[in-house]
């Protein structure tokens, strides 16, 4: 239920949280992911990633720091509020998954960039890949020009 609190052991050790509330659209500065997406992410590029989820592509998030990757994969997936993402979706892919990168159905998904500069871009098809650390986008599709202009500017 959104909004009951949680715990998680581990060993010996007790993590307490509350469970998201996906009723309403998460704000800054109270969300951490929002927060983090804003600083690290242009708008331009904000707008090119939330295309590529309505068009439900195979989306890459990679980047260096594992806070800064979860934060904003979780962020854009926010976003899409009031739509839910209902494909893959993986905040910080591990390295025995890599194999998912070949999934021929949509997906979201962050690789650290360590994991993500052993891949070799032939291998992954049409994918749309989001680079945080450079502030780059690449796609080889045209889906903002898709969105209508009040969205855009």
């Amino acid at each position: 239920m959104p909004g009951l609190t949680f715990n998680v052991t581990w060993g010996d050790k007790v993590f307490t949280g509350n469970t998201p509330n996906t009723l309403y659209l998460a704000s800054i500065p109270e969300s951490r992911n929002l927060t983090e997406y804003y600083n690290a992410v242009e708008p331009n590029l904000m707008i090119a990633v939330f295309a590529s989820m309505l068009h439900e592509r195979r989306i890459v998030v990679t980047a260096s720091r594992l806070g800064a990757l979860s934060a904003c994969v979780q962020a854009a997936n926010t976003l899409i509020y009031p739509m839910f993402w209902q494909h893959i979706f993986i905040p910080v892919l591990p390295a025995h998954l890599m194999d998912y990168l070949s999934a021929p159905m949509p997906f979201l998904i962050g690789v650290p960039q360590p994991l993500f500069a052993r891949t070799k871009a032939g291998e992954l098809g049409d994918v749309v890949i989001l680079d945080i650390d450079n502030k780059t986008f690449e796609s080889p599709f045209n889906d903002v020009d898709n969105l209508p202009s009040e969205v855009v500017y």
